[in-house]
């Protein structure tokens, strides 16, 4: 179930114009001719393996690489390089330049898909301006942390966190990448105390952030630093409250008492803050799914437009060594990533866990633990913890999905080609990180050749999204926007909750006010066609009191016979009314 619908191939797209009889029978042979050698002179030696992100880019950066890939060829036909004098090389211009342009105007190829310049407008993430939404605090998380605090912390996260725990009540189990942030939240209070509050570092223990009114002062000091309740401080509130209930159920007998008042006091004061306001201004942060498959083409590194903007040596360089062993080799196997990610997501809204666990069999593709190939195709498959909802109705939660075909080719580039070059950069220390259990690996990898992590695919997606368009996209922002645009479009929650892996009370919950919308201007619609557009009165019961009206509609119910409808009943009012 997919919006973006996938572009053409180069020998597709002329099958396609030869469909729709958009080439004049004289013209068909030298076009063919003028495409094969187009995708030859960009690398593709067969024209239905030359990708759309490939082939389709500006007058200006097409013609460029025409003439520098014929100079490249001159007469050395022995290895299969194709000889282009003046003359060819004008008509190859105006030939390809026609075939893209008729494919356009007869629908074959989406207009708005133009690649976009990395240089127009370079654009740093990095040195964005700030959008001002909520006040950022100077550090003061515990860093370095006190001995004790570290084996204590690292106690509670083998609690919370290891399958098997009689004593821990099934809310409270933690995977480790939840911990983490966890962690973060407590040496941030712990930091907070000894910052603000003067305390000695090596005296914090776990005990000590719930005791008396310290989280209550730090709750308090964080709300009023940001001048509102915000998600934030209910997040930390969370945080704290999980803290007290596992001391709860690891103190001993005669201290139970004491951390049941302070669980209880710390619900209490949850319920004096009432709902967060939201501020972040997703407004500032949203770009279309278009606008997003823009950008996928526009970061891959190998399309035309890429190689037109870089330096004539680095394209020297890269036509006598290959990319993969040219010293940017890993940085554009990134850019493939980001790519293959972000069209991916936008397909497929996955939550970023998703992306960065998948798991696959290198040594046996078709036993991949999510992605796995099936009789030639690739599939994605997700169940039980892998997902946020582990359960529905009494049974293990499980998805599927085809991996889009449209990317197909791209995912085994980064497979066979790509991901290779990133494992090639481990260090010796290194070794062995891209590898979880049982033959299963990570499929999507770093440039150190491991697993990636939330902040770097953030990163990826933030920087490619702000680069070509100066509006910063997140990994999370995109399954809002995909919700938002399917469920305008098709005003189907079900099948958007499917896709979201969320349940549709969820994403009721969450998206209602889109299906709210033209809520007043649809039930006219209806009354206008209902009532065969009679024009509305003042009242809008065409001048009869309510009270009168109600009169008669008792008085017509009562004479009708018994099994008329509704519609028999509106008519005899018309009737009556005229």
């Amino acid at each position: 179930m997919m919006i973006i619908h996938p572009e053409k191939t180069l020998g597709q797209l002329f099958e396609a114009l030869l469909e729709k009889d958009g080439i004049l029978q004289s013209r068909r042979g030298p076009i063919k001719t003028a495409l094969k050698h187009y995708s030859r002179l960009l690398g593709s030696n067969n024209f239905h393996e030359c990708p759309f992100e490939t082939y389709f880019q500006s007058n200006h950066a097409r013609n460029r690489l025409i003439d520098e890939g014929a100079s490249r060829t001159n007469a050395d036909k022995r290895n299969g390089s194709i000889h282009l004098g003046q003359d060819a090389i004008r008509n190859l211009k105006n030939n390809v330049s026609f075939a893209l342009r008729r494919a356009v105007e007869l629908g074959i190829i989406s207009p708005q898909q133009e690649l976009l310049s990395a240089k127009t407008q370079p654009r740093n993430f990095h040195k964005r301006p700030l959008r001002h939404e909520y006040v950022i605090s100077s550090k003061y998380i515990l860093d370095p942390i006190p001995i004790g605090l570290t084996k204590e912390v690292s106690e509670y996260e083998v609690w919370s966190t290891k399958i098997v725990n009689p004593a821990r009540p099934g809310n409270l189990l933690k995977r480790q990448a939840s911990f983490k942030s966890h962690r973060r939240d407590l040496l941030q209070l712990a930091g907070y105390l000894v910052k603000f509050k003067g305390f000695d570092r090596d005296s914090i223990t776990l005990t000590t952030l719930i005791t008396g009114s310290n989280p209550f002062d730090f709750l308090t000091w964080y709300i009023e630093r940001q001048g509102r309740v915000t998600r934030g401080a209910i997040l930390h509130l969370a945080v704290v409250t999980v803290l007290a209930r596992y001391l709860l159920i690891t103190a001993h007998a005669d201290e139970k008492a004491e951390v049941r008042e302070i669980v209880e006091e710390l619900d209490r004061f949850r319920s004096t803050l009432g709902l967060p306001v939201a501020v972040v201004d997703k407004s500032k942060r949203w770009l279309s799914l278009s606008e997003l498959e823009k950008v996928r083409l526009s970061i891959y590194p190998l399309n035309a437009r890429r190689l037109g903007e870089l330096t004539d040596r680095t394209r020297q360089n890269m036509q006598h060594t290959g990319c993969s062993s040219h010293g940017n080799g890993r940085r554009f196997a990134s850019a493939v990533l980001t790519s293959l990610l972000i069209g991916l997501d936008i397909r497929i809204p996955l939550r970023q866990r998703n992306l960065r666990e998948m798991l696959w069999n290198p040594a046996n593709p078709e036993d991949g633990q999510n992605l796995y190939r099936h009789h030639g195709n690739w599939y994605l498959r997700f169940s039980g913890k892998e997902l946020k909802v582990s359960f529905r109705r009494g049974a293990v939660n499980s998805i599927e999905h085809e991996f889009p075909s449209d990317l197909a080719n791209l995912l085994e580039e980064w497979l066979w080609t790509w991901r290779p070059l990133q494992l090639s950069g481990q260090k010796e220390r290194q070794k062995g990180n891209e590898c979880s259990r049982n033959g299963q690996e990570f499929v999507f990898l770093n440039m150190r050749g491991g697993p990636l992590t939330s902040f770097r695919v953030n990163e990826a997606f933030q920087n490619a999204t702000y680069k070509f368009t100066g509006t910063a996209v997140n990994v999370h922002m995109i399954r809002t926007i995909w919700a938002t645009e399917y469920i305008k479009a098709t005003r189907n929650v079900i099948d958007a909750a499917f896709m979201l892996g969320d349940t549709v009370e969820t994403v009721l919950k969450s998206y209602a006010k889109l299906l709210d919308q033209d809520c007043g201007k649809r039930a006219s619609q209806w009354v206008a066609k209902t009532l065969e557009n009679e024009p509305p009165s003042v009242n809008g019961n065409s001048g009869i009191s309510h009270d009168k009206l109600e009169k008669i509609l008792r008085m017509l119910k009562a004479s009708l016979p018994e099994g008329n409808s509704d519609e028999q009943l509106l008519h005899s009012m018309k009737d009556l009314l005229k």
